[in-house]
């Protein structure tokens, strides 16, 4: 039956509705699926498929992780308020409003000595500070270690631009009494006048802070120019600046001096820097002795010990005997020398000059007293070394204080109970062909500071002054370091029928801790010129790595010789001046493989151990083959000497720099004491890079072969510079 009045449009609407949905639906899952994957938004970045959602976690995960590792985080900025500030000025500022408080009466005493601080208007004696004893003074030539240059920025200015770091350098030692001082400290002027003693409870604390050591230069004419205050060490304990940045008024310190004795070691003998080639640094007391002694290396080290304790001990049988006029000081006299550039005739050491400064409670030694008492001081250091190699207790009446090591020193007495504290220090600023003279002051904590409130107004500016000198003591005797490069004529002939007169040079420069030899024959016209073989095992480091070792607080390794390698002395300084205050024992050189210490009896290898190939990270490559020194001098002539041995009479004329005529005589060159001086020097080079075929001996490891007890080290010179190639 045919529906009649209704459209089939209005018929089929709900289907068409129904289908165009179906439609939609189908192109909505359709779009999911084929046009697009799914996106999903993680954080701040949207359209991210499933797979890869976990991408920007991981990632900011590993920002974090890079944050929480940095050794140098962004830290926020301080901004210092009002509040500091009115704290500081409050803390500067008296605790009375009067500097003078009203008397209370006399202060209690017990036992003769004041505890109480009620003072008034009474006066104390000024103290007497003891004069140091005689300083020594003694030139050190070596190469020190490149971690030392890249750990201590200071130091790379006093260092060669390159390596190796060859320095020449000066230390000075004296002593200083501890007893006298405190007598000092006790003493009571005028008995029971108006003037009394310092109250104890100031000085209980007090304590050296420092060495301060001033340097005079010798000039042309033999005279001495302007003192110069040496420079605080690189990379040492500084604790005078520690002081005046910390210690701000008397209740300060108590802590600073417990600081202060924590670091007493570095403070009062702060270690040579740490080398890898060269004679072993030793206190100068000890380096000057007859340094023209051979020690025999074969030798264990305890019957070594003894032996220089007998020549110790039978040096002073021999100064008691001889009389005082006989003694003759370390350093002085006249000498030629061969130094290229020396500039003349040395000059001679110039007596100590006069003093009006006090010394003490203790009556001043004479010169030969003085070399009495440093040599039975040495011998007393020497017992105490040999009964702790026999392990036995040090024997009785060894000298406290009187180290030798750059560790610290376990067992030293109190520096008020002290009458032989030894110190020392170094001038790296020293130059190489000069000749100096030292004199060194002890600085001291102040008894006086920080007690305005105490003190009279008369006395008032002793409040002020942290740190309280003693006197200065005697100069030292004129020390010399060596020029860098020598040439000696060793052999000569005139002119005969069948050759042009010729001469034999030996030609030395300093390299890598040791001189360095080569010998050249010279006709006239030809200038002196040498090649220096060096040996295979030398090596130059890459600064760069070390750099990065200390930039995250790495150190160089211990070798197996540990205390008792050469750089035993050595260290890296203490807690408050850089470093990590650890004893030398821990010091050693950059990692490498390195060659035991030599054995002369063994035959020399003949090639190098593998061990001597560059590591695969490149810490190191080797050094040059040989190193060339030419000398600005040409051989004019050879003829037979007016003066001098028949065999050896002959002079050789050389034309020198500037046009100067130059006469250096054969025999006169070959007797000089700078000639076997040298020559001993570049033998020990030679010996202390051989490796060693037997038992590896405790300084296995160490860099370049440098040996546990190295030969004895090569005499100073007897007077001022070369002979200025003439």
């Amino acid at each position: 039956m045919k529906l009649k009045g209704i459209h089939p449009l209005e018929q089929h609407a709900d289907k068409a509705f129904l289908g165009l949905m179906g439609v939609v639906l189908l192109g909505s899952l359709a779009s999911q699926f084929l046009l697009q994957p799914n996106h999903v938004k993680v954080g701040k970045e949207e359209g991210l498929p499933p797979q890869d959602a976990l991408i920007p976690v991981a990632k900011a995960a590993r920002e974090l992780q890079g944050k929480l590792n940095a050794t140098e985080p962004t830290l926020p900025e301080v901004t210092v308020g009002p509040l500091v500030e009115e704290f500081t000025t409050k803390m500067a500022a008296p605790v009375a409003s009067r500097r003078t408080l009203a008397s209370l009466g006399e202060g209690l005493k017990l036992g003769g000595a004041a505890v109480s601080e009620v003072v008034g208007d009474r006066v104390f004696a000024a103290v007497e500070v003891p004069q140091p004893g005689s300083a020594v003074a003694h030139a050190f030539r070596s190469t020190i270690d490149p971690y030392e240059r890249v750990s201590h920025a200071g130091l790379a200015s006093l260092l060669p631009a390159q390596q190796p770091f060859d320095k020449a350098s000066v230390s000075i030692q004296a002593s200083f009494n501890g007893q006298d001082l405190k007598a000092a400290l006790l003493k009571d002027p005028d008995d029971s006048g108006p003037i009394e003693p310092v109250l104890q409870s100031w000085w209980r604390d007090i304590d050296i802070l420092g060495i301060e050591v001033e340097r005079q230069e010798q000039k042309s004419d033999g005279s001495w120019g302007d003192s110069t205050i040496l420079p605080s060490l690189p990379g040492r304990v500084d604790m005078k600046k520690f002081f005046n940045d910390t210690v701000r008024g008397a209740g300060d310190i108590p802590l600073a001096a417990q600081a202060v004795r924590q670091g007493a070691e570095q403070i009062r003998r702060p270690a040579y820097y740490r080398t890898i080639s060269g004679p072993e640094w030793t206190p100068p007391e000890e380096a000057n002795d007859d340094t023209s002694v051979v020690v025999d290396q074969s030798k264990d080290k305890l019957t070594r010990k003894k032996e220089e304790l007998a020549r110790v001990e039978a040096n002073i049988e021999r100064l008691k005997t001889a009389p005082e006029s006989t003694t003759t000081p370390r350093d002085g006299g006249e000498g030629r020398g061969g130094g290229i550039g020396g500039g003349g005739r040395g000059g001679r050491g110039a007596p100590p000059p006069p003093t009006n400064s006090p010394s003490g409670t203790t009556p001043k030694l004479s010169p030969k007293e003085q070399q009495i008492r440093s040599q039975e001081l040495r011998a007393e250091r020497i017992r105490a070394e040999i009964a702790k190699m026999e392990g036995e207790a040090a024997p009785t009446g060894a000298t406290p204080g009187a180290a030798t090591s750059g560790a610290p020193t376990t067992g030293e007495a109190a520096l008020l109970e002290n009458a032989s504290v030894q110190v020392w220090t170094h001038d790296l600023t020293a130059q190489t062909g000069k000749t100096y003279r030292y004199r060194l002051r002890a600085m001291l904590i102040s008894p006086f500071f920080g007690r305005q409130a105490s003190l009279k107004g008369d006395q008032q500016a002793l409040a002020t002054q942290r740190m309280m000198p003693s006197p200065w003591s005697d100069w030292t005797e004129a020390v010399s370091i060596d020029p860098d490069e020598y040439y000696f004529m060793t052999t000569a002939s005139e002119r005969d029928g069948i050759d042009s007169p010729r001469a034999t040079f030996e030609l030395f420069k300093f390299y890598y801790g040791y001189y360095r030899k080569g010998s050249v024959t010279v006709y006239p016209g030809d200038t002196l010129a040498a090649e220096m073989r060096l040996p295979p095992t030398l090596k130059i480091y890459d600064l760069e790595k070390l750099k990065a070792a200390v930039a995250v607080g790495g150190s160089a390794p211990t070798p197996a010789g540990g205390a008792e390698s050469p750089a035993g002395r050595g260290g890296r300084g203490g807690r408050f001046g850089g470093g990590e205050g650890r004893n030398p024992g821990d010091m050693s050189a950059p990692p490498s493989e390195r060659p035991a210490p030599p054995d002369e009896r063994a035959p020399p290898p003949e090639a190098p151990a593998v061990a001597e190939l560059p590591p695969a990270d490149g810490s190191w490559t080797a050094a040059p083959k040989s190193v060339r020194l030419a000398v600005d001098a040409i051989l004019l002539d050879v003829a037979p000497s007016p003066t001098g041995d028949s065999r050896t009479a002959f002079e050789a004329y050389l034309r020198l720099a500037g046009g100067i005529i130059g006469i250096r005589e054969q025999s006169r060159d070959v007797r000089d004491p700078s000639f076997a001086r040298l020559t001993r020097s570049a033998e020990q080079g030679v010996n202390a890079a051989k490796p060693k075929d037997a038992e590896q001996g405790p300084n296995q490891g160490r860099p370049n072969g440098q040996e546990v007890e190295p030969p004895a080290p090569p005499s100073r010179p007897s007077g001022g510079g070369g002979g200025g190639g003439g």
